[in-house]
């Protein structure tokens, strides 16, 4: 923004020199202003909110465009992290803990073939964890909806 601000400057040695500095900076700003940006979004004092308003600023026309690719950026790379294996202790739904006694004796929801109730019931629960995983947020989406935390002096981010 001071550069742009500095492109009409009344003095000729100050606009030639921010001339050169602009051009630079937007090559190298092209390449590098998404990667900043998720450090931003990933900052729980700024998030979403403060990339918006600093788009806004510096983008007036096409801020929301640029606030989206950074989204979808994060979102891409969330998604990786997921199928890289952290989700499978979050998603994995182990049901061998779950049994229950009736006056028969006790009767395991493994369905070993001796009821068909077992094999209905983890037919059951297998639907309703699909549909309780398609429901649910993404811990990102939970995160990014999350009010901006840790605005006063003493906060720690790393600690957050």
């Amino acid at each position: 923004m001071k550069l742009n601000h500095n492109l009409n400057s009344e003095d000729e040695v100050i606009k030639d020199m921010v001339t050169r500095m602009k051009i630079k900076f937007d090559k190298y700003w092209s390449d590098y202003c998404v990667v900043l940006a998720l450090g931003c979004v990933l900052d729980s004092r700024t998030k979403l909110k403060f990339l918006s308003s600093c788009y806004r600023r510096m983008y007036p026309h096409d801020y929301q465009e640029k606030v989206d690719r950074v989204k979808n950026v994060l979102y891409i790379l969330f998604s990786g992290y997921i199928k890289n294996g952290t989700s499978n202790s979050i998603a994995s739904h182990d049901m061998s803990h779950m049994t229950q006694s009736s006056p028969h004796g006790p009767m395991t929801m493994g369905g070993n073939g001796t009821s068909s109730l077992p094999s209905i019931y983890e037919e059951f629960e297998e639907k309703m964890s699909q549909e309780t995983r398609n429901n649910d947020k993404s811990q990102l989406d939970t995160y990014l909806e999350a009010k901006i935390v840790g605005n006063d002096k003493e906060f720690d981010v790393l600690q957050y």
